[in-house]
């Protein structure tokens, strides 16, 4: 991380871009990539918003996030590969939950499929605890299911 990093909040304009994105970044993953029109569909739903990260104006990834009162929930996450290990989650994952606590957010929660590893210790590293599973809750590629953990963020 070298060139200048920003954050750009983004909405139902960012769908194609995003879309692009989450596709890129799920390519060699079991899990489905989102379809421009599903990402539509979320941001029809007051509350939802991409914080889009991008280094020397390339996107990198982004977060997508849906607040409700005070408590949020990150719809997906995605660092393209390419960028991955480079502490690029982490520094997205800072940004989102320094601004959504500065919007007064008490709660952050997300799920994650149970085999992503990289992902919860992603997650864990940054003080996200577990506390429930959601089971069969994945539809993957190969047809095959796979649980979900739920972790919980709380605001201090």
């Amino acid at each position: 991380m070298t060139k200048k990093l920003k954050i750009s909040l983004m909405g139902f304009s960012s769908a194609k871009l995003i879309s692009e994105l989450h596709k890129e970044s799920f390519k060699d993953s079991p899990e489905r990539y989102w379809s421009e029109n599903d990402f539509k569909s979320l941001f029809e739903i007051k509350g939802t918003v991409s914080y889009l990260l991008l280094e020397a104006e390339e996107p990198v990834g982004f977060a997508l996030i849906r607040t409700i009162l005070k408590e949020a929930e990150i719809l997906t996450f995605c660092i393209l590969p390419s960028y991955r290990g480079r502490s690029f989650g982490t520094f997205l994952l800072n940004f989102i939950k320094s601004d959504l606590k500065e919007k007064l957010a008490v709660k952050l929660f997300l799920e994650v499929r149970r085999h992503n590893f990289s992902a919860i210790s992603l997650y864990q590293k940054l003080f996200f605890v577990e506390i429930a599973k959601r089971k069969d809750y994945y539809h993957l590629k190969s047809d095959k299911i796979d649980d979900a953990l739920i972790f919980e963020y709380y605001f201090e």
